[in-house]
């Protein structure tokens, strides 16, 4: 019940019960892009929601940028839980949190694994203002539903 047949592109679609445009990392089908339209009526009916264990599909290690790397490309993260956000247009990076024009306090990895308030180097945006523009989806956790 509620679902609705979304277009992944002109030559494969699937029922489901939402759609977010873009990447799908639990998309076993391949790397590529959700253009989520809409393709008839949703079935009638209420949806609650099954569950089911998140599972990340196996391009996402080969074609998603680790921590490190700049993403703005790829547009997604191999690591749970993180997101790619944007530092300026065409360089982005992996973090579990940005903050917008913060010149100080960088959330990636090793920072999050680090007292808060760390101001060492390596936790810095470089000097730098961030737009923290989200590239693409946060990671799926490796744990089922619900969290």
């Amino acid at each position: 019940p509620a679902h609705a047949c979304f277009e992944k592109n002109s030559s494969y679609a699937r029922c489901r019960t939402d759609c977010a445009p873009g990447i799908d990392l639990g998309d076993a089908t391949g790397w590529g892009k959700w253009s989520c339209k809409q393709l008839g009526d949703r079935t009638p009916g209420s949806h609650s929601p099954t569950p089911h264990q998140q599972r990340l599909a196996p391009w996402v290690k080969k074609r998603c940028s680790d921590y490190g790397e700049n993403c703005a490309s790829t547009k997604c993260c191999k690591d749970a839980t993180a997101q790619c956000y944007e530092q300026f247009p065409g360089h982005g990076a992996c973090m579990f949190k940005c903050l917008k024009d913060h010149k100080g306090f960088s959330h990636h990895r090793q920072c999050a694994k680090e007292a808060k308030g760390n101001n060492t180097d390596k936790c810095k945006y470089d000097g730098k203002t961030w737009t923290c523009r989200e590239l693409g989806p946060r990671t799926l956790r490796p744990w089922g539903w619900p969290s």
